[in-house]
């Protein structure tokens, strides 16, 4: 498995994945589910971007596609693609990944360089929600703030409601 993407600092603070466990798609199926079963390092994700030789990104094979007793284990990866990858570039905001995957109806997306079109990266519907509890977890304390009034007029004015 391929493990070797670089690093792009604007999409990362997000929470996406900066080194995705990538699949080359002229492995096969025995392959990768002899990869999960031995537990190794990004073995547990739901769904693997797979890729040709040169790291260019090929489509999104998730691992109930893989562990499917249906599927025969000589079967290259690649058999299993079924159209070309939903990706967002590194410079996305959260809101354009969360309405990629809800158009698409996807839990996961590939991040690509602008630059170069590469693989760097795996945001997933947990990243977005855990980026979206950190904003409100923020926000909230941002108004535990105490106001101090100068005179009885300011307080009177003031927009913030009292219990």
């Amino acid at each position: 498995m391929n493990t070797q993407p670089t690093r792009s600092p604007r999409f990362w603070c997000a929470g996406a994945t900066s080194q995705p466990a990538s699949i080359f798609a002229t492995q096969t199926i025995e392959d990768v589910r002899q990869w999960i079963s031995r537990h190794e390092p990004g073995s547990h994700h739901q769904g693997y971007p797979i890729v040709d030789a040169t790291g260019t990104l090929l489509g999104v094979v998730t691992r109930r596609q893989f562990l499917d007793p249906s599927v025969d284990p000589r079967t290259r990866i690649s058999s299993l693609l079924s159209g070309p990858a939903v990706s967002i570039y590194e410079n996305a905001t959260l809101r354009d990944a969360a309405d990629q995957m809800v158009y698409h109806n996807v839990g996961r997306l590939p991040v690509l360089s602008k630059k170069t079109h590469k693989l760097i990266g795996m945001i997933t519907r947990s990243d977005l929600l855990k980026a979206h509890r950190r904003k409100l977890v923020e926000d909230s304390a941002a108004r535990q703030t105490i106001t101090l009034w100068s005179t009885k007029r300011q307080y009177e004015e003031s927009p913030i409601v009292t219990p």
